[in-house]
């Protein structure tokens, strides 16, 4: 039975991914926990292609996606880069959610604002409250926003080189990056 936490994938070149592992295989010959699996009557699916045929970890990384599992390291950090980018924050006393409708309205109300300088509204808060917001906190607000956005990139981007250079090696390492 397909259990895509303990599952395998082959690559034509030769490679493997253990998502039990969460990981390629170095040596996938003489790998005991590989051999356990197989012994068990199971085979690796082949390693899926891309739209040009292609065995790409990014392939793999969308059929590992809907079950929260990551092809490699930098899959990972930039599922926490998305995450650090929509899991909001307070500004001047207001939560705001960071989703992606939120940024577009957003967006909306600083036109609105701009072009306004006696805008107003009553924003709904991501507590679920009430928030009185004029124009001048508008300008704020998206300002905040766009620069919470601006470091979730600049820290993947940050990150994503410390992985391909060695210095992170570990999921742990990636969260306390975007901590």
């Amino acid at each position: 039975m397909f259990n895509p936490r303990d599952w395998y994938w082959l690559a034509a070149d030769g490679r493997l991914f253990g998502s039990g592992r969460g990981g390629l295989v170095a040596d996938a010959e003489n790998d005991a926990a590989y051999a356990a699996w197989r012994d068990l009557g199971r085979s690796a699916t082949p390693w899926p292609s891309d739209a040009e045929g292609e065995q790409t970890t990014a392939a793999l990384q969308e059929v590992l996606a809907p079950f929260g599992l990551f092809a490699d390291l930098v899959a990972y950090a930039a599922d926490r880069r998305w995450s650090k980018e929509v899991g909001g924050l307070t500004v001047a006393g207001v939560p705001i959610a960071t989703d992606d409708r939120s940024k577009v309205m957003i967006i909306g109300a600083r036109v609105a604002a701009e072009a306004d300088a006696g805008w107003s509204t009553t924003w709904h808060g991501a507590d679920g409250g009430t928030y009185p917001v004029d124009a001048a906190a508008m300008l704020v607000i998206s300002d905040a926003i766009q620069a919470h956005v601006n470091q979730s990139f600049a820290t993947f981007a940050a990150v994503k080189a410390d992985i391909e250079a060695g210095e992170i090696t570990t999921a742990a390492e990636v969260d306390a990056a975007f901590a």
